[in-house]
């Protein structure tokens, strides 16, 4: 396997989208012809607009991380922040911030149930996850508690639009010798996949999204992404 760090120059051909799959619609404004290593006036330009629109997001939306930190607050005991170690870009780690949205002891939990954690090892996520809070529930169908990654935006660590922030260990296992593409950009708040179909997708068609997202990377690829985010958001039942 590649390193993750290899930031290799050669062409490799596209990871081949199943046509059948219905997600292909969603996937049409990604050029064809591969973008891949990004432009430097494309990082640019990604670089300014996650600088603007978190600064703006951070200032707008205070009230409602004030509202939901002390939700979360008043529901359980315990921190209203998650955070967590997330492979981001060329392999380096960094921490992740969501809002809180499973019991305190979530993670000995899933260490010390033997039948949830092979469950979570097959997706690397829960449908039915009994460690989800019922506010929980809320702000993770509505994607609210993602709003935190907005200061990761501002600090570098993500982007508005990127692949997913994976755990290391995902990436290593999953990704396989893609994932050196996968790392050559920032992980996003947004993504392909986002507006793809979510958590219903396999996870192997997860993975064929993020490196098709990252070898047709435009800017104006990432505004559709975008743009197509919240009418995603607002009509999807996926999200886990």
């Amino acid at each position: 396997m590649n390193s993750l760090a290899d930031l290799s120059q050669s062409e490799e051909p596209l990871v081949e989208i199943d046509p059948s799959v219905k997600y292909l619609r969603n996937v049409e404004f990604i050029p064809t012809k591969s973008t891949w290593p990004v432009s430097r006036s494309t990082r640019v330009a990604k670089r300014t607009l996650d600088i603007v629109a978190s600064v703006a997001a951070l200032i707008v939306l205070s009230p409602v991380f004030l509202a939901i930190t002390l939700l979360i607050r008043w529901k359980t005991p315990g921190n209203a922040i998650f955070a967590q170690q997330r492979c981001g870009r060329h392999g380096q780690p960094f921490t992740c911030y969501k809002f809180r949205t499973m019991v305190p002891n979530a993670h000995w939990m899933l260490e010390h149930d033997e039948k949830l954690r092979n469950t979570y090892l097959q997706s690397w996520k829960l449908v039915e996850d009994p460690r989800v809070t019922p506010l929980g529930h809320f702000l993770r169908k509505t994607s609210l508690d993602e709003l935190p990654q907005f200061w990761n935006v501002l600090k570098g660590d993500m982007s508005l639009v990127g692949p997913r922030p994976v755990l290391e260990k995902e990436m290593h296992q999953c990704y396989g010798d893609q994932a050196h593409v996968v790392t050559s950009v920032r992980p996003g708040m947004t993504g392909l996949w986002q507006v793809s179909g979510r958590s219903s997708l396999p996870y192997e068609e997860r993975v064929k999204l993020d490196v098709h997202y990252v070898r047709g990377l435009t800017f104006w690829a990432d505004i559709a992404i975008i743009l197509r985010t919240i009418p995603a958001l607002l009509g999807s039942e996926d999200a886990h």
